[in-house]
């Protein structure tokens, strides 16, 4: 199995394709994975709903609509089912008027069919029949869709065609990406044809977003299979770069750092990427920026890069890499802080690097978990481990910045305790998880996100003075305070 070239592992791959703990364990073989001494599965399983002010409302939900699944037409409205929500369409005009996401109901984000007759409206998601009632949907559980029979369709705008749906005088088209159009014939032999798409441009380059970054004034999204795009105020730009998959973004003076399956990239302007030579393998999973250095990781690797000549001192700085640090072959994510740079493996814990050393906390040195996804240290001094089964860790630091593993504890209340990312943020720290997200202060969970395009979140960031989210669903902006409810609404995703 290869490891390491996305925050996901083989196991993130399978829960959030929706296989439960349980069914995991049951892979793993009779025994599963082995109880950790102090931090069982009763201990680590999250606590009830949140209630009240701990609910963070969602301001924003911002999807890619241009996968289009299917049609319905209705008393001149077109309804069509997309990946990132059901749109509705006014014919003839052509004119989005509304995007249904889950912010108005509906169970899932993808729909996959759509029925719409006498003013009644259906639709199927993944796992779900959910019907219109005053303008929002009401779910109920059902069968799973099956999957679709491969068949060789024909193609459009350099897509796939997924559906059909005929109008006066034209056709709806919907494709595997190129959104949908509106296909007519003119002049009195009906010879040629005219073409307008109707998806509105300026959407998000992907429902999947793994990384983000403000650079110069900007919010860029790395995502995992559709390259990387910029907001230009309005909406969002895909850019032309010579890398698709991204797995993390940082900000630096020196310019904005891509870290990316096919290598590690780097960009003064935020337009033009180069790659980093020096960085000679595949898979950079990890970036993070301490002093005038940035640091890299790939699986088996820690790359320490110069962002300037000489540092404070007058000392020339100099490239290095560090191969298996700690001993690891797994390590996912890095950060810096309290004088040094912590990574987060999948087999050694947490790996401390300062002065030139690495230092381990793993199980077997005290700490509750090895299987760790990243790893950050709080405003409060506390270093906080984002596991992958075991939750959140809290260890905190002594005089001298190291951990003091046999005060360890677990931080309760979160959405899951499967986690994928932890982020400090405006004197927090905000943790990603596979049901949601959710802030922790002093060592305690204060606010909880539920209602989300898709439960899993990979990214967290700042931008324009709020928080957002980044799932594999869509991208999610908060609004600010507490105890105004769940889901605020869903807009059309313009900035």
């Amino acid at each position: 199995m290869r490891r390491g070239p996305f925050a996901c592992s083989l196991w993130m791959f399978l829960l959030c394709s929706g296989i439960t703990p349980a069914v995991v364990d049951s892979l793993l073989g009779p025994g599963g994975l082995a109880p950790v001494p102090g931090l069982g599965r009763a201990q680590a399983e999250p606590s009830a709903a949140p209630t009240g002010d701990e609910l963070v409302a969602v301001d924003d939900i911002v999807t890619n609509t241009g996968y289009v699944e299917d049609i319905a037409v209705d008393a001149g409205v077109a309804w069509v089912a997309t990946r990132g929500g059901l749109e509705v369409y006014e014919l003839p005009s052509g004119v989005r008027s509304r995007l249904y996401t889950n912010a108005d109901g509906l169970a899932e984000i993808h729909v996959y069919e759509v029925q719409a007759e006498a003013g009644q409206v259906e639709v199927r998601t993944r796992s779900h029949r959910c019907r219109l009632d005053q303008g929002r949907f009401r779910c109920a559980s059902a069968p799973v869709v099956a999957a679709p029979v491969p068949a060789v369709g024909s193609r459009f705008e350099d897509a796939r065609v997924t559906a059909r749906e005929p109008i006066v005088g034209a056709d709806l088209v919907g494709t595997a990406g190129a959104g949908l159009w509106l296909v007519g014939r003119a002049g009195p032999a009906e010879q040629s044809e005219t073409r307008r798409r109707l998806t509105p441009q300026g959407q998000v380059c992907s429902n999947h977003i793994m990384a983000m970054a403000d650079f110069s004034g900007r919010l860029y999204l790395g995502s995992f299979d559709e390259g990387l795009c910029v907001s230009d105020g309005a909406g969002f730009r895909r850019l032309a770069t010579p890398f698709r998959m991204i797995n993390d973004l940082v900000a630096t003076p020196a310019g904005l750092y891509v870290a990316a399956n096919s290598g590690l990239y780097h960009s003064r302007d935020g337009r033009e990427f180069s790659k980093v030579d020096f960085v000679s393998a595949r898979g950079v999973n990890g970036l993070a920026v301490a002093g005038d250095m940035l640091y890299a990781t790939t699986p088996a690797t820690l790359w320490q890069i110069p962002l300037a000549r000489r540092d404070a001192q007058g000392l020339r700085l100099r490239r290095r890499q560090y191969w298996l640090p700690g001993g690891s072959r797994a390590v996912q994510k890095v950060s810096a802080g309290a004088g040094a740079v912590w990574m987060a493996s999948e087999d050694r814990g947490v790996i401390r690097f300062a002065d030139g050393a690495f230092e381990v906390f793993d199980r077997a040195g005290g700490m509750p978990t090895s299987w760790v996804m990243d790893v950050a240290v709080g405003a409060d001094g506390v270093l906080y481990a984002a596991s992958f089964r075991h939750g959140l860790v809290a260890v905190p630091l002594d005089a001298e910045g190291r951990p003091r593993v046999g005060q360890a504890r677990a931080i309760t209340g979160l959405p899951d305790h499967w986690l994928l990312r932890a982020r400090v943020m405006d004197g927090g720290l905000w943790v990603g998880t596979q049901q949601g997200a959710a802030r922790v202060e002093a060592g305690a969970v204060t606010a909880v996100v539920r209602a989300l395009p898709h439960p899993c979140v990979h990214a967290l960031a700042r931008f324009g003075e709020r928080t957002w989210l980044a799932t594999e669903g869509g991208l999610v902006r908060l609004r600010e305070g507490r105890g105004v409810g769940e889901v605020v609404a869903a807009t059309t995703g313009a900035l």
